[in-house]
């Protein structure tokens, strides 16, 4: 009934947790396979994969992979080899809740779902996606008007027919953001998406030594231009264009994640001709958004570099993009909305940024003012804790 495909590449002694709660499932765990991908291990998870197996023949499938460098390929051969009617991939470090086989399954078998996204939760300050559920469980969710798409996370029960006649793959040789590219094109082409919200079913780790961070990687650009080329193109394949624009997630998840790291890399570019030329190939790559309706459901700084973009201005541009700070883990952090920026006409509030003589706003709604302010004193406080327990 069901393959869970977990790739292993050292992940002791987090990986002992995994398989723990894979052995406390409720269900009958005959009609389960967990195929351990390993690729290339050296911290003695091969060995305890190995001894897991001898103990539980039948359950556990224990695969060599070689050294292939990412999570893409052992995936990829799990789903070659998954003989289960559905498949979840499960890294390594993270572990289920004991009734999430069984509850996953019925769900899905019930509303005969070709992907079920099931609730992610995490007990660490490793972010995981919290709006697919906060509507509680959806049956039949659409692509468009539901928050199915803003995790692209492989964490998620697929029915095994979809990948395999459909090809659907992870891309080898693309060891970030290969999640989003496979996750994207299995919801664009499934019949049926559900999202169960009914029960902590994943849990998602923040390891000690950070090393399942895949986001804690500096912006790329050719990397980052070539996911949004990708997705980009499945929206053009698989989707209706003008639902694509209107949508309240498409659209957003794409350009503040792979968009924005090529924005930032054009930023922190210092070869003045480089960067026009890098700044000339996103524009050209973002002008069938330029005119989206969900554009305005972007952060602020985001929206004030699509203006200067669309204005073709590369030296405010990369001005911004440059300014705009990133966290520890390389996420990009909205741009603080303060009153010193904002100017007001009338009912509407308008907010922006002045760099070489030149000023762009954009309008926004009055309490992100307020918002902001909030959001940098909570910040301050955090400082200020931080340097009293320091």
């Amino acid at each position: 009934m069901l393959s869970v495909v977990v790739p292993l590449y050292n992940a002791m002694p987090y990986f002992k947790k995994t398989v723990a709660s894979i052995l406390g499932q409720t269900c009958d765990l005959h009609k389960v396979e967990v195929l351990i991908m390993d690729d290339g291990s050296t911290d003695g998870g091969f060995e305890f994969a190995k001894q897991v197996e001898a103990c539980h023949p039948g359950l556990f499938c224990v695969v060599r992979c070689g050294r292939t460098g990412g999570p893409s390929v052992p995936r990829n051969m799990g789903i070659e080899k998954a003989r289960g009617r559905y498949v979840f991939f499960c890294d390594a470090d993270d572990y289920f809740g004991e009734e999430s086989f069984r509850r996953m399954v019925h769900h899905a078998e019930e509303w005969e779902s070709d992907i079920l996204v099931p609730k992610l939760v995490t007990t660490s300050e490793r972010p995981v996606a919290e709006e697919p559920f906060r509507y509680g469980d959806i049956v039949d969710a659409s692509i468009y008007d539901d928050p199915a798409c803003d995790s692209l996370s492989p964490c998620k029960l697929f029915r095994t027919q979809l990948l395999k006649e459909g090809g659907i793959r992870f891309r080898e040789g693309l060891n970030l953001r290969e999640d989003d590219l496979f996750v994207e094109e299995a919801l664009l082409t499934a019949s049926r998406i559900s999202i169960a919200a009914d029960y902590a079913y994943y849990y998602v780790v923040s390891r000690n030594d950070g090393a399942n961070l895949h986001s804690a990687s500096p912006p790329n650009f050719e990397r980052d231009f070539l996911v949004f080329n990708q997705l980009s193109a499945l929206l053009r394949e698989h989707a209706d264009w003008p639902q694509v624009g209107e949508s309240r997630y498409l659209v957003p998840r794409l350009f503040r994640f792979s968009w924005m790291g090529c924005a930032k890399s054009i930023g922190l570019c210092g070869d003045a001709s480089k960067r026009e030329e890098l700044f000339c190939r996103l524009r050209e790559a973002t002008e069938p958004f330029f005119s989206a309706p969900s554009i305005r459901l972007l952060p602020s700084s985001m929206r004030l570099l699509l203006r200067a973009m669309a204005e073709g201005d590369a030296l405010f541009f990369s001005q911004l993009a440059a300014d705009i700070q990133v966290n520890g883990d390389f996420s990009f952090r909205r741009y603080d909305v303060l009153e010193c920026d904002v100017r007001r006409s009338g009912e509407h509030c308008f907010w922006g940024k002045q760099f070489a003589g030149v000023r762009y706003e954009v309008e926004i709604d009055e309490a992100k003012i307020a918002a902001s302010s909030q959001s940098l004193a909570r910040r301050a406080l955090r400082k200020m804790k931080g340097l009293f327990n320091g």
